[in-house]
């Protein structure tokens, strides 16, 4: 009889528990945290939605983003192979070719923070030489800060149209 009563609670368990609806969670297999920032000319951009892939040859990946926000890097990004990155909010449109793929993947949280400077250059980013920056062929610079969150310095890419 005990065995019958026990039998019957543990049905009773499954089937309430097979009527809650499952919540679709967006998980990374990535225990670091990548937040992604961006600023034009000195201002932080609100980013509502923003769309960030790489490419490899035919291979495009896309990185989606947790229920916290925090960006997921993508499993099958190869380590060892270069790639495009490009960062897409709006109508901008930030691109950095022949970054390897070891590169973005953290090993400690990150900020990825990308940004354009236009003319008249903010000096204090140090984006360009001295000469550079009174260039007539230099109108504009995009650039990939990694802001390294808990120990060690972090690289910027920099990019100049």
């Amino acid at each position: 009889m005990r065995t019958y009563y026990k039998l019957l609670i543990l049905i009773l368990l499954i089937c309430v528990s097979c009527k809650e609806k499952p919540q679709k969670l967006i998980t990374s297999t990535n225990t670091k945290k990548v937040s992604v920032s961006l600023i034009i000319d000195d201002k932080k951009v609100k980013l509502s939605t923003y769309k960030l892939y790489c490419i490899n040859n035919q291979d495009t990946l896309d990185f989606l983003k947790d229920n916290n926000n925090y960006l997921i890097i993508p499993t099958n990004l190869e380590k060892n192979k270069e790639y495009e990155f490009i960062f897409q909010y709006k109508n901008t449109t930030i691109k950095f070719d022949k970054i390897i793929g070891k590169t973005v993947v953290p090993n400690q949280n990150i900020e990825w923070l990308f940004g354009i400077d236009n003319k008249p250059f903010n000096k204090s980013l140090a984006l360009l030489t001295e000469e550079e920056y009174g260039s007539k062929s230099i109108n504009r610079v995009y650039y990939w800060q990694f802001n390294l969150l808990e120990f060690g310095d972090g690289v910027i890419f920099v990019r100049k149209d």
